[in-house]
């Protein structure tokens, strides 16, 4: 019996060694090739996705740990490399079994050198790379890690988004990686450099802020569909469940310590959805309810006011709106020109374009009804011209005299909170779609506008970009609009004399001015 024990725990002892043994093996293949041993078996399905993805633009909406910047250092590794495993595309490989004619030139990003750069980035990356690859690093005075320069001859450059933008200009290269959201400004930049080498572009990030990324990536990819998918903008998201080397206990911890934060917050962190939606001054928007397709030739002229607002500019496109009111109350924006700096003359000329034309298509017979009321911005309506000492909106007004077209314009109050509490009202569509406001599908900019038009965490005020054409929609509401009819008007003002009439005893009254009609 003793024997039989003793070689029983011989058996278990040399079957350990052997474990044991493999478990050197693999940890020293592991070693020598990580590019090939990502993730335990393979990258899980969100992160598989976004590197198969043809695109040559792609991201990742990650929450915080869900994996993203391990995604955007494995790729960006394995292009250097040019180790890729099997399951990787080809026409995603810049290395196809031979060297590429050039070595490759990388941009990899951050917010910062010393926070996201040297914390974060460069361990990251350097974790893919094997021993006898490691790379020559060059630092700059302070002591953060501008470039590398592997054995194979590849350069990554180093950047960081407060570098100013002339920094960023005149880089050519093969691919670029940006960790966390870049400016609009930085990215294009880098994107006209990758041009020549037909080069790809890969952003992981938490979406805390994010507005032009997320109409990049989402717009434009709900817009481009029928198009070359190598060209359509590519986006996964990479919530914190997804992350399965994290334990379930720690995941529940980190939910929990969300708890007393915005619930956008919370979702930004935890699931990646877009975060830019935590300031969205009309969080009553919904594109599924307001927005809806052009009534191509339905409309009635005789059932329709027409509003026209105005909000000029100098340095950028004057921002237009044509709001229709139906009679029922129910109010429906039309179109929009955000056009060119025309001079006031040739902009008048696309009014009278807009309104004998473009408008026109959406009613029967491609007749619309006269703009009942115009409206401009009241801070740059009433400011006068230092040369002709005219205000803008009497320049207008003289403009449309001479085109032979009335184009006189009201203003109203800017008080933006009660500007914004007057859109909130209209946006409130009763059950029935009856009144409230929608706007047509062809208003583009004024749709986008409407999702990112934003306060600034920082300083609570109303972020510059995005608000032209809102700020057009809040001078709309603020107008008080209702539906006029001049037949019906003169309708009511002729019952209201005959009722006058009846009551004082007389067959006919004097002409009296507030009955408009009955003077003239």
């Amino acid at each position: 019996m003793a024997d039989e024990g003793r070689e029983k725990r011989e058996k278990i002892e040399a079957a350990l060694r052997r474990l044991e043994q493999l478990e050197d093996r693999l940890r020293a293949e592991e070693e020598r090739d990580r590019i090939r041993w990502y993730g335990p078996w393979g990258p899980w399905a969100e992160q598989r996705a976004f590197h198969v993805s043809p695109a040559v633009e792609k991201a990742i909406y990650g929450g915080n740990q869900g994996g993203k910047t391990h995604a955007g250092s494995w790729e960006t590794a394995a292009h250097i490399l040019g180790m890729y495993p099997e399951w990787f595309p080809k026409e995603n490989r810049f290395f196809d079994g031979q060297l590429p004619e050039r070595p490759l030139r990388i941009r990899v990003a951050g917010e910062s050198y010393e926070a996201a750069i040297n914390q974060i980035i460069v361990p990251s990356l350097l974790r893919w790379i094997p021993r006898n690859m490691m790379p020559q690093m060059r630092k700059n005075n302070v002591g953060h890690v501008v470039s590398m320069k592997f054995p194979n001859g590849a350069e990554v450059q180093f950047m960081s988004f407060s570098q100013e933008l002339k920094k960023w200009e005149g880089w050519v290269g093969h691919f670029a990686w940006f960790d966390e959201p870049v400016p609009e400004s930085h990215y294009i930049a880098t994107l006209r450099g990758l041009q020549r080498f037909n080069g790809r572009v890969i952003l992981t990030m938490t979406p805390l802020d994010c507005a032009w990324i997320d109409r990049k990536f989402l717009r434009q990819g709900e817009r481009d569909v029928g198009k070359d998918p190598r060209f359509i903008p590519f986006m996964v998201r990479l919530p914190l469940s997804s992350n399965l080397a994290i334990p379930e206990d720690r995941k529940e911890h980190w939910a929990g310590a969300l708890a007393l934060v915005s619930e956008e917050e919370r979702l930004a962190r935890l699931e990646g959805k877009p975060y830019q939606l935590l300031g969205q001054v009309y969080r009553e928007w919904d594109e599924g309810v307001h927005v809806i397709d052009p009534p191509t030739g339905e409309l009635v002229a005789e059932d329709w006011s027409i509003y026209h607002i105005l909000d000029p500019h100098d340095r950028k496109p004057n921002a237009m709106l044509w709001v229709g009111v139906h009679r029922t109350g129910a109010a429906l924006a039309l179109w929009e020109e955000f056009e060119a700096r025309l001079n006031i003359a040739e902009a008048v000329k696309l009014c009278i374009a807009v309104e004998k034309d473009r408008i026109g298509a959406f009613f029967k017979g491609g007749m619309a009804p006269p703009v009942f009321r115009r409206v401009i911005d009241p801070n740059y309506g009433l400011r006068p011209n230092a040369a002709t000492g005219m205000k803008t909106m009497e320049e207008w007004a003289k403009a449309g005299y001479e085109a032979g077209y009335p184009m006189a314009f009201g203003v109203v109050s800017d008080d933006i909170y009660a500007g914004h509490s007057a859109v909130r009202r209209m946006l409130k569509v009763d059950v029935g779609g009856v009144k409230g406001l929608r706007v047509c599908r062809n208003c583009r900019k004024l749709v986008d506008s409407m999702r990112y038009y934003a306060y600034d965490p920082k300083s609570e005020k109303v972020k510059e970009d995005y608000k032209d054409l809102p700020d057009c929609l809040r001078y709309f509401a603020m107008s008080s609009p209702i539906f006029w009819s001049e037949k019906e008007d003169k309708a009511r003002a002729e019952a209201r004399y005959e009722m006058e009439r009846w009551e004082a005893g007389v067959d006919s009254l004097p002409e009296h001015d507030d009955l408009g009609y009955l003077t003239q």
